[in-house]
């Protein structure tokens, strides 16, 4: 079986009209990118093929990039491949401007990985060049790209043996320079977003207490709390085109568990449901969860998919 992951912000499909780029940004490849022989890589060339989408195709030692043709998906090219360890995968985005593919991955050689297992990141561009950029930071964690594409922001773990230990959040760039944004012990934190003009990135944090968003400058300094999500588990974090608002989902138990998506607005910290109530099944179906809203998905002109 082939397992499928969307690749873009968050691992969300990245489907731009008349070229290939990030969800809700879009950008157009570099036209000079060319392989040895003097031919454009397929990452580059695919470029002038139309609408496509990108997704990650799990494979067992090696995960396989690969352009979609929506109209056609018979209409497959293989843009990238990321070797990893024996069962583990990859997690990738694409970056803003549609030219390269950050990811996690536990390296092949690795001995008896897990998921705790210190993982790869890097960076792959239109031209092949792949650009190992850490080699401590946490598989599971998809990175998140600086809006220019200088950078990315990726997790990292370090356990202790009474209980999870700290949490960093470290900024990566591509120019070799490693920061760390923000350290956590009393939570786990999880990179969201970037602002629109770059200056701030969210987070989240997840405990006993539940769900909190935070904003934190991109030099590291000015963390604040913005709102309480939920007193259980939030996921799915997207933040709106625009920045002003962000959508998720929350777990939800009592006698009618399910998963609602909800949408903060940054600027009042008002929440809604992102579908009515109202509009939802009047009892429980057979599976017995009342709500399954999962993935959130912004379209560039700033409607909501769920």
């Amino acid at each position: 079986m082939i397992v499928v992951r969307a690749l873009a912000a968050i691992a969300k499909p990245a489907l731009v009209s008349g070229a290939l780029g990030a969800a809700a940004i879009g950008g157009w490849f570099a036209a000079d990118q060319w392989g040895p022989d003097g031919a454009p890589t397929p990452f580059a060339a695919v470029q002038d093929a139309g609408q496509r989408l990108i997704v990650n195709e799990f494979g067992e030692d090696a995960d396989t990039i690969v352009a979609i043709d929506p109209a056609d998906p018979s209409v497959r090219t293989v843009i990238a491949t990321i070797d990893h360890a024996p069962g583990w995968g990859s997690f990738a985005t694409l970056s803003p401007d549609g030219q390269s593919i950050a990811y996690t991955a536990i390296p092949a050689d690795a001995s008896d990985p897990g998921p705790e297992t210190p993982a790869h990141a890097a960076i792959v561009d239109t031209d092949g060049t792949v650009t190992l950029l850490a080699d401590d930071v946490d598989l599971l964690i998809a990175p998140v790209w600086a809006p220019d594409g200088s950078g990315i922001v990726v997790r990292k773990n370090t356990p202790e043996d009474d209980g999870a230990g700290s949490f960093e959040l470290l900024l990566l760039g591509r120019d070799g320079s490693r920061a760390t944004l923000t350290a956590w012990q009393s939570a786990a934190v999880f990179p969201v977003a970037f602002s629109p003009d770059g200056a701030t990135l969210y987070f989240t944090t997840l405990n006993a207490d539940g769900t909190d968003l935070y904003s934190i400058a991109a030099d590291g300094t000015a963390e604040t709390p913005i709102a309480h999500l939920s007193d259980e588990i939030a996921r799915d974090w997207r933040l709106s085109p625009d920045g002003t608002r962000l959508a998720y989902s929350v777990a939800e138990s009592g006698p009618r568990p399910g998963v609602a998506a909800r949408v903060l607005d940054l600027a009042t910290g008002a929440v809604s449901d992102a579908i009515p109530a109202d509009a939802t099944l009047a009892g429980p179906p057979a599976t017995g969860v009342a709500r399954g809203e999962f993935n959130p998905a912004w379209a560039p002109d700033g409607a909501l998919a769920v």
